[in-house]
């Protein structure tokens, strides 16, 4: 049985052989894992005291984000040719997504309801949408055309000539150059063109 003398003894030799390890571990080209390790987190620690702004810390539980206390507003604007820019991709996507593959369905679906529905005649922009749901209700087959995908389009106005007319003036360009946020397009009566008054969609 150890005595306590030689229990504090082999005590003490441990912790010199520990501290002996540790130090050898640190100046050896081959560090160990944990010193290593140490080392590294120290290292990040140190790193984003120095480089990381000053922040509020919120407090335990909270789950907001830390706001930075200024704000640049001169690299955060939005500059002139930008604007330009992306209106003029939104316009491209309205066009490409919306506007020709509608215009073109409505055509598709007029050739089809004229050779396939002429008695009585049916055509998406003379025809009111009310008729319209009243024919696919009384010829089933219609509900195999596009007129059912249509005829959500088509509620915007009642007005059908001048909305399917300005549909097909609108994809006409790429651009949509004939849009005014202020002002819509023309009727056409006779094949004439009146001016856009507050009747009509401002589009």
């Amino acid at each position: 049985m150890l005595s306590p003398a030689s229990s504090e003894g082999d005590g003490q030799d441990e912790l010199t052989r520990l501290r002996y390890t540790l130090q050898h571990a640190r100046h050896s080209p081959r560090k160990g894992i944990l010193i290593r390790r140490s080392e590294s987190i120290e290292r990040r620690r140190r790193s984003m005291s120095m480089s990381s702004p000053e922040r509020t810390v919120p407090p335990t539980g909270s789950t907001s984000l830390p706001v930075p206390t200024e704000i640049d507003t001169k690299s955060s604007s939005l500059r002139e040719a930008d604007l330009i820019r992306g209106e003029q991709r939104l316009r491209a996507w309205i066009v490409n997504t919306i506007l020709e593959p509608l215009d073109k369905r409505i055509k598709e679906t007029n050739t089809k309801l004229d050779k396939e529905h002429s008695s009585p005649p049916l055509k998406i922009g003379v025809s009111s949408v009310k008729v319209l749901q009243s024919a696919m209700t009384s010829r089933p087959e219609l509900l195999d055309t596009m007129l059912p995908y249509i005829l959500p389009f088509l509620s915007v106005h009642t007005n059908q000539s001048y909305l399917v007319g300005r549909i097909s003036e609108l994809a006409a360009d790429k651009f949509m150059m004939e849009y005014s946020w202020n002002s819509g397009g023309r009727e056409p009566v006779q094949e004439k063109g009146i001016l856009y008054y507050n009747s009509f969609p401002s589009s």
